[in-house]
């Protein structure tokens, strides 16, 4: 600290002097230059705010030195002495307590509560403490409260105005100030009654507390500048001396005969208490620049050294006594030279710290720098960097696993993680498993080149399939020197149990977004490599997650992408495509509301990003409500995108249907409605030109009534359109044929509960039938639940209750009533063991609850209280291997959950199958796991099978005995395609199964193979007019080695050429352009 001698020297004439402005100004200027010269000449130089310099003309330089300091309440306000302790009160919360500190360790205890609502200022009269006390309003006086040692108030008087602050005994008198009018403030010397004695300004506008120091006055400004502690004389009121404090809001002092204590804002929930030596010879005080640094890669047996800086700002010798290290890599950390080291006011040193590792790993260290500076004796220094061994090093942070008891045939994870820890890069070349059911994870591509200091994460699968323990050794082979092979050890116990309906099977939690409801849930073909369908989750975080869907307990996510402040909006803005960025797998369409506004294809592997199509380019884009994937428009052989669009504020946004291409995103065709564009859905050709085409759910300009469009799907041209009852149409559907025609037809669902069944031509209706007032969302499909040959109706709706309706007529087949919002729906296939689809529905808002219902009447086969309202739900093929789907629900909490379908589902049946010598052109009807090698296994006699793929028109052969299990060439076997399969000679075998309920096939133009799993047979006219632009559907007869064609247009139906179709046989189908085929016909 040091003295403003200035500011008081060039003041004191100006105070004693009379005569005009112009005079005192001028003599203030002559006398504050010979002062100068005299008295602060020799103290020119600045000093540390730790000192100060004596006023009044003296030419002795004075400095205090701050002997200790002590943390103490904070809000202490008010400092006094009694000859053994010192006492602080409060000023704020607590504003009643009074303190006691041991003036020699600043220990300190409540000594009492007192009848004070704040302390302003505190003091001492031999007996009792004093303090002030602002009662009432501001007319009113402040008082002068004398209070005894347990808080009770002995006597009180008036004080001169309401804003008093500080109080001071002096043998029977008191002095006191008013902080408030300020600019000056003022302090007055009162007797006992609160007669004012005398009076002058203050040296600062908020005087806070005040004390007596061997006749002298001092004073501690609250919220001042530089200088805010004053020595007075009180008998002029000139400010003598003024030092600055160590925070800027002083709020006690007091002198105890031989230090000078004050009080200051601390740090941590604490003021700080000052203990001052005004004769001392002045204060040490550190001053550390940089108090971290980085040492960066230091490979073992080398060292790095930072030299610190360390700078004295004080006024008195600066001690730097020790150096200690604390944190891990302490240990290999250390000061290179001897302590302690002296450093003289004004003065600086540079301090070298080592940094020697003895082993690889990280440095997250502290060194605690400890010196003589009373304020801050200890100095942290934050010490980072990393240690590595000499060349490449492998290093496994978990160098076992044990998975613990894990559901037979679930297909849980660890993530293993491989560090290099050497000062070179790592290449991991291979990794192999002892025992095949621990697997590293299909993602994996050797060689993995790992960086200095970096790691990579291994995906290593566990798949059981007993109820035994299983142990195995992954060994890892690199260029680590002295560690290849690095082998761990991984262990696990397969858990042979039931599961029950509505048993959680796994679940997940999406954390950290303000709204982490999930939107939409599909199931993707497997990812992961388990054959088992993984699970895509939309939610209102803005990601897109897949999820294993052969979890066990807890959720395995193996990617998530994030579209910036654009959400997944519903389940109508999920879509499932085929492979877009040919890496073999399945990818992921969506539409993006709220900022976002596009649609996005990600890929099902990564979830990368492929393409995006931003409807910003009209105005400030619209949200998208739907898209669909179900058609090729372009004769790519890929499936393009539908999507429908909104408006924006402004009415500039696209307000359209667009198709893009499935390849990249561009525009195929446009069509602009005019009005919002709730719903979208490709449908089958209804124009006659083999191309398919579209129905879309738009709205008018005002969204006040809606519609339903037939759009041409080769340009997007308005064939017919439909007005509705209500305002919009989100839910739309291609149904079988309603009017006879051999044109799959079309139902619409609007937000007043009509639902529509319309002739595909021409948009004419054909049925009506209303679920009472409701908004109805969307649909689901059914296979037949009433037995008249025609698929079903799921309605999602607002209303409380789960319906059915009539695809043929429109009539409700079963209505169920719910606890809350029939919201969220979803199909499944057969649970209660009838053989017949079932459903899943899950309610909202009050009453949230997972209700499992037998497809043909409605009944319910079992419900859950979801306990968070249900905003999305979907169906996942069987993980547990009892036939039955299992449900995946998701709530508005964010959480994520799989329950169990049940026990009740259709068991294993027998299919046979006769094989004749030479080929075969069979499917399998059951839900299967098979590649090509399981099934020559199965089949006594076989030679080879054979994979007709359509995308790249060509064959893909495993030959027995030739072709490696396991290979690119050992194909898998899916539902609802035909293989060829060559045996030696004829023979009859019987497969064992759970009959397939489902199947999804991508059509590419021209020939594509096709198999019939149903029961119920069809015939080849029934079957071709379901697969869309189909032109000749084929069977290969194997015992008389003939093809059976049927060419529509040509072939009669009802001909010998019009052949039957039976289950497991295989089966060729031309068409003119790509689609899906789920099994209709």
């Amino acid at each position: 600290m040091h003295v403003n001698m200035q500011k008081n020297i060039c003041e004191f004439p100006i105070r004693i002097f009379g005569g005009s402005k112009m005079d005192k100004k001028i003599l203030g200027i002559v006398i504050c230059m010979l002062l100068l010269a005299t008295a602060v000449f020799p103290a020119m130089a600045e000093e540390d705010e730790r000192g100060g310099d004596t006023a009044a003309g003296s030419t002795l330089t004075r400095a205090w030195t701050i002997v200790a300091t002590y943390p103490i309440p904070e809000g202490a306000s008010g400092l006094a002495w009694d000859g053994t302790y010192l006492y602080c009160g409060i000023y704020g919360a607590n504003g009643d307590e009074i303190y006691r500190i041991d003036p020699a360790t600043g220990s300190y205890t409540l000594l009492c509560h007192g009848p004070q609502d704040d302390a302003y200022g505190l003091t001492y009269d031999g007996t009792y403490l004093w303090t002030t006390h602002h009662p009432g309003s501001q007319s009113e006086p402040a008082k002068a409260l004398q209070i005894d040692m347990g808080g009770n108030l002995i006597s009180q008087f008036d004080l001169p105005d309401h804003f008093m602050s500080g109080i001071a005994y002096d043998g029977g008198d008191f002095w006191v100030a008013t902080y408030y009018p300020d600019n000056p403030a003022t302090i007055y010397k009162v007797n006992a009654t609160g007669t004012i004695i005398t009076q002058f300004d203050a040296p600062d506008n908020q005087p806070w507390d005040l004390c007596m120091e061997n006749g002298y006055l001092w004073m501690v400004d609250k919220w001042g500048d530089r200088d805010n502690i004053y020595k007075i004389d009180p008998a002029t009121g000139n400010s003598l001396e003024s030092y600055s404090s160590e925070g800027s809001d002083p709020t006690g002092i007091v002198y105890d005969g031989e230090f000078l204590w004050y009080c200051d804002e601390g740090q941590g929930g604490y003021d700080y208490l000052y203990k001052v030596n005004l004769s001392g010879p002045g204060t040490p005080a550190i001053e550390i620049p940089d108090t971290s640094h980085d040492y960066g890669v230091v490979t073992v047996g080398n060292s790095e050294t930072w030299y610190v800086t360390v700078q004295n700002v004080g006024t008195a010798d600066l001690i730097i006594n020790n150096i200690t290290f604390t944190g891990t890599g302490s240990g290999d950390v250390y000061c290179s030279i001897s302590l302690p080291v002296t450093i003289g006011p004004g003065n600086s040193t540079l301090l070298p710290i080592v940094y020697e590792p003895t082993a690889a790993g990280p440095l997250s260290a502290t060194a605690t720098v400890a010196s003589n500076d009373p304020v801050d004796p200890t100095v942290e220094l934050t010490l980072t960097g990393n240690a590595t061994n000499p060349g490449p090093d492998i290093t496994l942070p978990e160098n076992s696993h044990d998975y613990g008891n894990v559901r037979m045939y679930a297909y849980p994870r660890w993530l293993m993680e491989i560090q290099n820890t050497g000062d070179a890069t790592l290449t991991v070349s291979n990794i192999t498993s002892s025992d095949s059911h621990f697997i590293i994870g299909n993602s994996v591509t050797f060689p993995l080149n790992i960086p200095v200091l970096s790691s990579i994460q291994i995906d290593v699968w566990f798949w059981p399939d007993d109820d035994i323990l299983y142990s195995a050794t992954l060994s890892i082979e690199s260029n680590d020197p002295d560690e290849n092979v690095y082998n761990v050890s991984v262990t696990g116990t397969g858990v042979d149990a039931d599961y029950p309906i509505g048993t959680t099977l796994w679940d997940y939690q999406v954390t950290g977004g303000y709204d982490n409801s999930p939107k939409a849930i599909s199931a993707i073909p497997d990812i992961n490599g388990d054959n088992v369908p993984d699970v895509i989750v939309c939610s209102e975080d803005n990601y897109i997650r897949c999820l294993n869907g052969n979890s066990d307990v807890n959720a395995d996510m193996l990617w998530e992408h994030e579209i910036y402040a654009g959400a997944v909006y519903s389940q109508n803005d999920l879509a499932i495509t085929d492979d877009i960025d040919g890496d073999g797998y399945h990818d992921v369409v969506v539409g993006s509301c709220w900022g976002g506004r596009l649609i996005r294809t990600i890929s099902g592997k990564t979830g990368q990003e492929i393409w995006t199509h931003d409807t910003h380019e009209y105005g400030e884009g619209g949200w998208v409500y739907q898209v669909d994937c179900s058609y090729d428009y372009n004769g790519d052989g890929i499936l393009d995108v539908l999507a429908a669009t909104g408006d924006d504020q402004y009415n500039t946004g696209p307000k359209r249907v667009y198709c893009l291409n499935g390849l990249d995103g561009t525009s195929i065709w446009e069509t602009p409605i005019g009005g919002v564009v709730y719903s979208v859905i490709g449908v089958e050709d209804f124009t006659g030109d083999g191309q398919p085409d579209v129905v879309a759910g738009p709205s008018n300009e005002l969204e006040t009534i809606g519609y339903v469009y037939g759009l041409n799907g080769s340009n997007g041209n308005t064939v017919w359109s439909f007005t509705v009852a209500g305002s919009s149409v989100w839910a739309l559907m291609q149904v079988d044929d309603i009017t006879g025609d051999g044109v799959p037809d079309v139902v619409a669902g609007d937000f007043s509960g009509w639902i529509y069944g319309l002739d595909a031509t021409n948009g004419a209706e054909e049925w009506n039938e209303t679920i009472g007032p409701s908004m109805i969302l969307r649909f689901e499909k059914l296979n037949d639940v009433n037995d008249d040959g025609y698929p079903d109706i799921l309605v999602a709706h607002s209303g409380t209750s789960a319906k059915v309706v009539d695809g043929y007529r429109g009539d409700t087949i079963w209505s169920h009533g719910l606890v809350d919002k029939s919201w969220c729906v979803a199909r499944s296939s057969d649970i209660s063991g009838d053989g017949i689809d079932d459903v899943f529905v899950g309610t909202l808002y009050s009453n949230n609850y997972c209700y499992f219902l037998n497809g043909t009447d409605g009944s319910e086969l079992y419900s859950v209280d979801f306990g968070t309202p249900v905003d999305a739900l979907a169906s996942i093929p069987d993980i547990v291997g009892d036939g039955s789907m299992e449900m995946v629900v998701g709530g508005r909490n964010g959480y994520v959950a799989c329950l169990s379908g049940g026990l009740d589902a259709l068991t294993t049946q027998s299919f046979d199958f006769s094989f004749y010598s030479g080929w075969n052109l069979l499917t399998i009807p059951f839900e299967n796991n098979y590649t090509a090698s399981d099934v020559a296994a199965l089949v006594p006699g076989c030679e080879m099978l054979a994979w007709w793929n359509a995308a790249t028109s060509s064959y893909t052969t495993f030959i027995v005995g030739v072709t490696p299990p396991g290979s690119p060439w050992d194909f898998a076997i899916a539902g609802g395609v035909g293989y060829y399969v060559k045996v030696a000679g004829d023979v009859n075998v019987t497969l064992h199964g759970i009959p397939l309920t489902s199947a999804s096939v991508t059509l590419y133009p021209g020939w594509n193979t096709i198999g019939w799993w149903k029961e119920t047979p069809t015939n080849a006219s029934s079957l071709s007019s379901h697969i869309s632009t189909c032109t000749m559907l084929a069977m290969y007869d194997a015992e008389t080695g003939t093809y059976t064609t049927f060419i529509v247009g040509i072939t009669p139906p009802g001909s010998p050429y019009d052949f039957t179709v039976e289950q497991g046989m295989g089966l060729f189908a031309k068409v003119t352009s790509g689609s899906i085929w789920n099994g209709e016909g």
